[in-house]
């Protein structure tokens, strides 16, 4: 079992292999402003992309997902019903 990473381990690792934060979230297909706020520790990487930026730069254990951090409300049958109820 491979030892989890700090945020500064993180970021001490990305130095040692002189790949920049840019060059590492276009690599991986990650937004670089939010790999910066992992990194920073201002984003706990608990849901979402988040979430996947901490395990692929072995700062948590878990699976990666594919579904994101907030859910978009408004759609469905719910709110078309709660729509038709105010017309």
């Amino acid at each position: 079992m491979n030892k989890l990473r700090t945020h500064q381990e993180a970021r001490a690792w990305l130095h040692e292999q002189g790949i920049t934060i840019t060059q590492w979230s276009e690599d991986h297909g990650f937004s670089h402003p939010l790999v910066r706020e992992v990194l920073a520790g201002r984003k706990k990487g608990l849901r979402g992309q988040a979430h996947n930026i901490a395990i692929a730069l072995g700062l948590k254990r878990g699976v990666p997902t594919d579904r994101p951090a907030r859910v978009k409300r408004g759609g469905g049958a719910a709110s078309a019903q709660a729509q038709g109820a105010r017309a």
